[in-house]
């Protein structure tokens, strides 16, 4: 008995993308290019209405303003770095489970 080879036509073409509520159709043929091009950005016209302006901090350490009240100038970055990496330091240098046996306790 001969079978009859029966050609089905392809739902979804080479190149095609969709994306549905429930799936992504990604049948390209080449990866998506990930990174966006902003080499011919003008930065001199850039503003913070573009990007959104940073976040604002309102509260100081202590360390900081007491410095500023009694220098009377703002603390240098290069000191400001010095007292954050000592008080992040301590993170690395505790033993947890010591710790939390003396909270405990």
């Amino acid at each position: 008995m001969a079978t009859i080879a029966r050609e089905t036509q392809a739902e979804h073409q080479i190149g095609d993308y969709a994306v549905t509520d429930r799936y992504v159709i990604d049948v390209r043929d080449q990866a998506p290019d990930m990174f966006v091009d902003h080499s011919t950005t003008d930065w001199s016209k850039l503003t913070w209405g573009d990007v959104g302006r940073p976040f604002k901090v309102e509260k100081w350490a202590e360390e900081k303003v007491q410095y500023e009240k009694s220098h009377g100038e703002p603390l240098p970055v290069l000191e400001g770095w010095k007292k954050f990496n000592a008080n992040f330091h301590k993170y690395f240098a505790q033993t947890v489970p010591a710790d939390q046996a003396r909270t405990k306790a």
